[in-house]
């Protein structure tokens, strides 16, 4: 499912329920540099976790308790963007 912007560039639906997901938890979560304190290593670290959990998800076939495939995988999209961000941020200054 794809929308498209102003500019007809075809947007996943996926990134926009990501960012949904983003901005709620902004608030909950406060500065987001604090969960990331040893930078590169920090952010691979989470989406590392996050790929261990959707691996073992569709491996087994299991039916989560918590944090179903889609929501890993929307995690994935924000923490890849976190990273994404981080590394931009190291390369300005």
């Amino acid at each position: 499912m794809c929308e498209k912007t102003e500019n007809d560039i075809k947007v996943s639906s996926a990134f926009y329920a990501a960012a949904k997901i983003r901005l709620s938890k902004k608030n909950d979560y406060g500065s987001i540099a604090d969960y990331f304190p040893f930078g590169s290593r920090s952010y691979v670290h989470e989406i590392h976790k996050k790929t261990k959990r959707l691996v073992n998800l569709v491996e087994t076939g299991a039916d989560p308790n918590y944090e179903s495939i889609e929501d890993n995988l929307l995690d994935l999209i924000n923490y890849a963007s976190y990273y994404y961000e981080f590394l931009k941020e190291e390369l300005d200054e």
